[in-house]
Formats: structure tokens, sequence, C-alpha cells
């Protein structure tokens, strides 16, 4: 996970760009599932720029136990901690939750049929702009927490 390794500040990731390559790759749900990966990355890794205070301790041990919340969870967190307004909050469940059915139904959809890539199309090309309201939310908290302390 890229909140863990940090090879590029998560902040800085060109996500669009990544996915709208799977798309024209036809690739949709590589697109699909690379969106997903992004919205939780950052959800998971906002959680340490939220609430009062410093930013929250990254220890591993802080890590492991943030990395065994589910999407679900964390997309709760966050709506309970103000951080997601009520339509940024229903449309990451909508892109999360089309994902898992899409994950555990996917050995019985036929991968070639148009209308199944176009569907998965569709998702990931509104899920953009989900992901781009949650990335600007993201950064902004980080932009908050370092004025409040520089390091």
């Amino acid at each position: 996970m890229a909140a863990k390794f940090h090879p590029v500040e998560l902040n800085e990731v060109d996500f669009r760009t990544l996915i709208q390559a799977e798309l024209s790759a036809g690739r949709e749900i590589s697109a699909l599932f690379l969106l997903h990966g992004f919205m939780e990355a950052f959800l998971r890794d906002w959680l340490f720029y939220s609430g009062v205070g410093k930013p929250a301790d990254r220890s591993q041990h802080v890590e492991q136990k943030i990395d065994r919340l589910g999407c679900s969870t964390m997309i709760i967190i966050h709506r309970i901690l103000g951080n997601l307004n009520d339509s940024l909050f229903l449309s990451i469940s909508k892109i999360n939750g089309y994902r898992n059915e899409l994950a555990h139904n996917l050995i019985n959809e036929n991968l070639s049929n148009e209308e199944f890539r176009n569907r998965i199309q569709r998702m990931v090309n509104e899920g953009l702009q989900t992901c781009e309201d949650l990335h600007n939310g993201y950064r902004k908290a980080i932009e908050i927490k370092s004025r409040e302390y520089p390091s």
C-alpha cells in the first residue's frame, strides 16, 4: 500500500493520469480497482491528519491497526469526523459497493461483453470526480496540519 512505504508522496500522485491510461488501454477492471485503491489510500492516510492537535502517531503499531480497517469502516469514520459531506460520502460508498460486488462476482461475468465493459467505464469516469473531491479534501487536511505544526 502506498501509505505504508511512501515511494512517492501519496498526495502528489497523479492518480487521474494513471487511471485514464488503464481506460485508454481497454483495461476497465484494472482502472476500477486502481480508482478504488487510490480512494482507499487517501481515506487511510487522511486519518493521520484528522482531528485536533498534531498529526497522529505514524508508528508501525498504529499503521498496522489502521491497515486492518475496511474501506466501508473508513468511509463511516470520515463521515463522523466531518471530513466527508453527504454527497461525497454517498459517492464513495457507491463506488466501494460496486467494486466489491464486481470483485466477488467477476468469475460470473463475460469480460468481453461490451455492455459490461461500458458499465465499468461509466463507473470509473464518474468515480474520477469523486476521487478528485476526496483527494482535494485529503490535501487540504495535510496543508492545514502543515501550517498548524510546521516541521
